[in-house]
């Protein structure tokens, strides 16, 4: 009996084991799930750095496209025309610094956006690593109230084996006093044989 409540209390913290494994997979997987959502909105920013650097570039074609034409003005405006023209170059030297400057604030938005992607599947592999975590501690737990079981039975069988050798006891002892009624009855037909002889003999 002692074995069986081992057993059975081995099947229980067994179970236990398997309930805090698959609480802690809950738990893992929606770390993944929020890693994912990380990484969904770093690719966003990313998509929005890419707009941010094609918008630059194109301001970047309009200031060259404004200084070939401030240039071809030089070219066409004679002596009174070059101041004019000259300050139109500098304003779109101007703008063209403007330009490079938001290229390179979009460039940094998209590298920005690349450490986002990669802190998220950072987060993303610790979370599956905690999913295998959990699954290997079911495992175990699972393995455990299987030795459990496996124990249990033995000791019901180790149980069995007494029970059967209380009644091979008990056949031995009905055996062992048959014999003995058996030897007594005898003694009594002897001692009638005897009484019966004497009892002629008078």
């Amino acid at each position: 009996m002692r074995g069986m409540v081992q057993a059975v209390s081995g099947v229980l913290q067994a179970m236990s084991g398997i309930m805090q494994a698959v609480s802690g997979m809950v738990q893992a997987v929606s770390d993944v799930l929020q890693g994912v959502n990380g990484m969904v909105q770093a690719v966003s920013g990313m998509v929005q750095a890419v707009s941010g650097m094609l918008q630059a570039v194109s301001g970047v074609l309009q200031a060259m496209s404004g200084m070939v034409e401030a240039v071809t003005v030089v070219l066409q405006a004679g002596v009174s025309g070059m101041v004019q023209a000259v300050s139109g170059l500098l304003q779109a030297v101007s703008g063209m610094v403007q330009t490079v400057s938001g290229v390179l604030q979009a460039v940094s938005g998209m590298v920005q956006a690349v450490s986002g992607v990669l802190q998220g599947a950072s987060g993303m592999l610790q979370a599956m690593s905690r999913v295998l975590q959990a699954v290997s501690g079911m495992v175990q737990a699972m393995s455990g109230m299987v030795q459990a079981v496996s124990g249990g039975l033995q000791a019901m069988s180790g149980m069995v084996q007494a029970v059967s050798g209380v009644l091979q006891g008990v056949s031995g002892m009905v055996q062992a006093v048959s014999g003995v009624l058996q030897i007594m009855i005898g003694m009594m037909q002897d001692v009638s044989r005897v009484l019966q002889g004497v009892s002629g003999m008078v």
